[in-house]
């Protein structure tokens, strides 16, 4: 199976709405900024 840049992105929707869910349920300090740029490098390329 080839990973293409449309499944990587799906995947990364599908990990915001589960990040969106944990945020909600924990309110403990996660490094969000540094893994929201991460991803965004991710989604350009």
């Amino acid at each position: 199976m080839i990973i293409t840049k449309k499944m990587v992105r799906a995947l990364l929707e599908v990990l915001d709405e589960i990040v969106e869910e944990i945020r909600q349920e924990k309110k403990e300090k996660y490094p969000y900024t540094e893994w929201k740029q991460k991803r965004e490098i991710v989604k350009e390329s």
